[in-house]
């Protein structure tokens, strides 16, 4: 088969257009820090604990914590500011390794991977992290 000028020049063609497609895609997916695209629900199975953390479109979050038998449960609201730092009010139920700011608020860093979504509980991104579930 015979490759003619047009038709390599076509073939090229669509494959700009997926790449740029995918790349667009990436981007905007990667920094969408919405409450619609945050919103979910979160878990996290740590040193014998686990935890459930929900937050909500409207940025209140609900909490429970399972650590060696023990329940607690906390509610309260959740903040994004810049490039996906995410801030918890006071009264957020601490996991071990993770670190409060001196207000007494956790925070940390949104990590969107094309829809996968975690959250680490230190503004390095190295604390606990939480995974969204992707199905309820």
């Amino acid at each position: 088969m015979k490759i003619t000028v047009p038709n390599f020049f076509t073939g090229l063609g669509v494959i700009f257009v997926l790449i740029t497609a995918i790349f667009t895609f990436w981007f905007w997916e990667a920094g969408n820090f919405s409450g619609r695209a945050v919103s979910g629900t979160y878990v996290i199975q740590l040193h014998g604990e686990k935890e459930t953390l929900i937050l909500r479109a409207d940025h209140s979050f609900q909490q429970e914590l399972d650590s060696g038998g023990t329940v607690k449960r906390a509610e309260g609201g959740w903040s994004v500011s810049g490039e996906g730092h995410i801030e918890f009010s006071p009264g957020f139920l601490s996991l071990t390794g993770e670190e409060v700011s001196p207000s007494g608020a956790a925070y940390g860093v949104i990590v969107n991977r094309f829809g996968f979504v975690s959250i680490a509980l230190n503004p390095d991104g190295d604390g606990p992290r939480f995974h969204k579930k992707l199905f309820r």
